[in-house]
């Protein structure tokens, strides 16, 4: 007799081969799942309401509103308490950084085996982290300082091409304080210029 499945897992991935394969990944291996898919994350909030997913499987890069967006809606969701495995093409320890400070339960490479997936889902169904993937190994001690929340507003106004004036402005700063944002932002991330930080806000979807 096959097993029923009696949890769900929902996937957030735009790119339809890699999210069909994954999701026939972990149904022919995991059947105590059942496997929803959602290409964009619209309509993440009231899914969570209907379909009850335990892990959501999430891109940070989508059309639209980023995985961070969407994780930031997630953090205020008091009534759902799955965990979120994030997925990305693009590593640098910002990503690793942002994902700690969003509690997210996994963090896994695209550039990895696929079966790093199905181990993270393990680890996370167990009460723990994954951070296991081999593409972040190497990261887990860099000891890069996190971004603050305002220097994140700025990067993300930076990815969307907004000049110094433009951010300035939409917070409500002074230009030179911006500056000294964008200079302290370079630091933390390793950045040698202005356009490695746009680079690196971009990679990281935080466009």
């Amino acid at each position: 007799m096959s097993e029923k499945a009696t949890s769900t897992v929902l996937i957030i991935e735009d790119h339809p081969i890699y999210r069909m394969s994954l999701s026939e990944l972990i149904t022919s291996t995991s059947p105590r799942f059942q496997v929803k898919e959602n290409p964009t994350g619209d309509g993440l909030l009231e899914s969570l309401q209907t379909l009850k997913p335990a892990i959501i499987i999430l891109d940070i890069k989508l059309p639209g509103r980023s995985g961070w967006d969407l994780l930031s809606d997630l953090d205020q969701c008091t009534s759902w308490a799955g965990k979120v495995i994030l997925l990305t093409s693009f590593s640098h320890p910002l990503i690793l950084a942002l994902a700690r400070r969003h509690e997210v339960s996994a963090l896994v490479s695209k550039e990895d085996q696929p079966a790093c997936v199905l181990e993270a889902i393990e680890s996370v169904e167990n009460g723990s982290a994954f951070y296991g993937s081999p593409a972040f190994l190497a990261m887990a001690d860099t000891g890069m300082e996190t971004p603050s929340i305002q220097e994140m507003r700025v990067l993300k106004a930076i990815a969307a091409g907004s000049t110094g004036k433009e951010i300035a402005a939409g917070l409500g700063l002074s230009e030179k304080t911006i500056e000294t944002y964008r200079t302290r932002l370079m630091k933390k991330t390793n950045c040698k210029n202005a356009a490695d930080l746009t680079r690196l806000a971009l990679e990281s979807g935080l466009s």
